[in-house]
């Protein structure tokens, strides 16, 4: 993740005017920064972070290139799209999601489907359920159970497009905890709070120094 410049005010260290429990948020990206810190001895500050970023899991600019490796792919992936029962199962769970198949009845039919029977209806349910504001899941289903049905670079390329369409409604969400510490440092004249011991690589860089970040 790459390091940002975060400003807290802080104007006494050996006071109580330095940061305690508060939120920060990113302007370029989804995310925020949660901290709640305390005062320790020798004027050491201790926080605990919390980073959490929501992104998309694919971006419009990502399509040409995930096209250009399926046709690579295409020659070797060709036979797999032949395999009866691999399709078979594609083509049934896709039938279960729509709800022209019945859930008892994929199962019956392909066993192997549902390790855990009672999360597998559950799983299905929510996919029906989805389905009934958001088709991404279910097209991206049948442009596999097309390419099953009638392989072909075209149709291999679709089912590549689908994916992607179903990956741009796909959020990704992650949260990295982490504590850091910080110690008062003098700078002509002022006062702020740097990290001790240097920052730490793939994290937030925060720094506090009198009426300004640094």
């Amino acid at each position: 993740m790459i390091a940002c410049l975060i400003g807290l005010v802080a104007s006494n260290a050996a006071a109580t005017d330095y940061p305690t429990t508060g939120m920060l948020y990113n302007r370029q990206e989804d995310s925020s920064l949660t901290y709640n810190c305390t005062m320790q001895q020798s004027q050491r500050l201790q926080c605990e972070f919390i980073q959490t970023a929501v992104r998309k899991k694919a971006k419009p600019g990502d399509l040409e290139k995930k096209l250009a490796d399926a046709r690579t792919a295409y020659p070797n992936l060709l036979s797999q799209s032949k395999d009866p029962e691999q399709c078979g199962r594609i083509s049934a769970l896709f039938s279960v999601g729509s709800g022209q198949l019945d859930i008892y009845e994929a199962m019956k039919r392909y066993p192997d489907l549902a390790k855990d029977p009672k999360a597998f209806q559950e799983g299905m349910a929510r996919l029906r359920e989805e389905a009934k504001t958001s088709s991404a899941m279910l097209d991206s289903m049948k442009a596999v159970v097309t390419m099953c049905d009638h392989p072909s670079e075209e149709n291999y390329l679709a089912m590549t497009r689908a994916d992607h369409a179903k990956d741009m409604k796909t959020c990704q969400v992650s949260s990295n905890p982490y504590t850091q510490e910080f110690v008062w440092v003098a700078l002509r004249g002022m006062g702020g709070f740097r990290p001790a011991g240097g920052a730490l690589r793939n994290r937030p860089v925060v720094s506090i120094r009198n009426g300004q970040g640094i």
